[in-house]
């Protein structure tokens, strides 16, 4: 168990109470209205800073747009460079395109952290999942909204799979930067969820981003 430097649980660690989903309504309802209803009552994430960084992300070169990139194609390309790089200096975690290679349900994030490495032999699952990833053209107004709900339903999905698993960090990628979030038991019977975001952390002066998250992911 790994824990952030400011003493709270890094995203390796399960919180132990499963939080059934009672709200049908919501969860029935479109990717944009959930993330919307979620981002309405948005808390805010603060996330602690590493005090130093491995040698390799410090070094890290983030990719250029392509001739022909659209938006989130080159913003799938920064998650992936990002989190293959933070994973190889992570107990525990693996990197996982499943944009490109599904989940054995057939689920496609952009990105997924897994606690076993992928393998030809086996396909892996939301039983496997430390954190997930989602990558957008913009992530503002409907986009992000949209980009939340589909973080909902992902997370319900790990909880059908994880017994004790009551607590989801996530994280959200434009061509400017990356969000982090976290989905937490609902204080309120109305709502399953709380939902956190920080503020956008942008690729430019990428020395704080790789800090921040490499704080959440639990870089050696």
């Amino acid at each position: 168990m790994w824990l952030a430097i400011d003493g709270r649980h890094s995203i390796t660690h399960y919180c132990c109470v499963r939080v059934a989903v009672t709200d049908s309504s919501l969860l029935a309802r479109s990717h944009g209205e959930v993330g919307e209803a979620l981002c309405d009552s948005a808390k805010e994430y603060s996330i602690p800073l590493l005090h130093s960084l491995p040698e390799a992300l410090q070094l890290l070169t983030l990719p250029e747009g392509e001739d022909g990139d659209k938006p989130e194609t080159h913003a799938q390309r920064l998650l992936t460079s990002i989190w293959e790089t933070v994973c190889e200096h992570s107990q525990g975690c693996h990197f996982v395109d499943t944009h490109a290679s599904p989940l054995v349900s057939g689920d496609m994030p952009a990105g997924f952290v897994s606690n076993i490495p992928p393998s030809d032999d086996t396909r892996l699952s939301w039983l496997n999942c430390i954190t997930v990833i989602e990558a957008k053209q913009l992530l503002s107004g409907s986009q992000l909204h949209t980009a939340i709900g589909q973080i909902a339903s992902r997370f319900v999905r790990v909880q059908e799979q994880q017994d004790e698993r009551s607590v989801l960090v996530f994280f959200l990628v434009d061509e400017r930067g990356v969000i982090a979030g976290q989905l937490s038991p609902s204080e309120l019977e109305r709502w399953p969820f709380e939902l956190r975001l920080s503020a956008l952390i942008p690729f430019v002066g990428h020395q704080g981003m790789m800090l921040q998250l490499g704080s959440l992911v639990g870089c050696n």
